[in-house]
This record gives structure tokens, C-alpha cells and sequence, in this order.
């Protein structure tokens, strides 16, 4: 089976009130359909003059670890973005990215330091109402 046939993903580019509002389902395995998302984010980014994101990944299979990698390079390269929310569909998965984006934000690239902001959640409301505050990322 290729890649591409595997790669399940869907999702949909919403601007919401402060923000662009990303549900996504299925298993992303296919960089051409990631990068086309990352795309579309950023058109909505301009389009809305928003700096802020909300990844809804409850209904997803986690990635594999080159696309996994692929999208947080993204998020961390993206002279855009100030505020990222996460929601996850358990407390051990909100947990893990937490601590992935603190890893991130603290060493990986020191060029987020101070840029972005990046929480991971469980419930829409709290995302959204994260994002549109001005309360600072607390580490994991």
C-alpha cells in the first residue's frame, strides 16, 4: 500500500472571533496534503490578520515521527504565529504535547523563545478561551 493511500487525513480551515480554528481527523501520512493545510492556514492567517491557531486533534491517529517533526518545525519556523492551542482526546496525549511543545520552546529552537505560545488542551471552550487571553504557556 503507498503512503499516499494510507494518508487518511482530512480537515477543515475555519476563522473564528481572534483566531483560525483547524479540526482535523485520520491519520496523517502524506507531506503533500500536510503542506497543503499549512497553506490554507496561512492564507486564513492573513486573511483574518490573525496570529493565533487552534489545532483540534481529538479525532486523529498520531503521525508518524517525520511528519510529526515536519509539522512542529513548521509551527516553530512560522514568523506569524504567536499563539498555538492544542485540544487532544486524552489527559495522557494533552500531557505528551505539552511536554513536546516545552521541550520545543526551550531548546530545540531557541527562536520560539519569547515568540510563540503553545498549550495543549482538552476541551474546545478551554482552547478557545486560552487563545483569546492573554495568559503565558505554562510548562509541562
Amino acid at each position: 500500500m503507498s503512503q499516499d493511500s494510507e494518508c487518511t487525513l482530512t480537515y477543515e480551515v475555519i476563522a473564528r472571533a481572534g483566531y483560525i480554528f483547524v479540526p482535523q481527523a485520520g491519520y496523517a501520512s502524506c507531506e503533500a496534503k500536510v503542506r497543503r493545510m499549512q497553506a490554507e492556514i496561512e492564507a486564513a492567517l492573513r486573511s483574518a490578520s490573525s496570529t493565533k491557531v487552534v489545532f483540534d486533534n481529538r479525532d486523529t491517529e498520531a503521525p508518524a515521527p517525520w511528519i510529526r517533526a515536519m509539522m512542529w518545525s513548521w509551527l516553530g519556523n512560522h514568523p506569524d504565529l504567536t499563539r498555538v492551542a492544542l485540544i487532544q482526546g486524552s489527559d495522557e496525549s494533552r500531557r505528551r504535547t505539552q511536554d513536546r511543545a516545552t521541550r520545543a520552546w526551550r531548546g530545540i529552537s531557541m527562536s520560539w523563545v519569547g515568540r510563540i505560545q503553545i498549550m495543549a488542551f482538552l476541551s474546545e471552550h478551554d482552547a478557545g478561551e486560552w487563545i483569546r487571553s492573554g495568559h503565558l504557556a505554562r510548562p509541562a
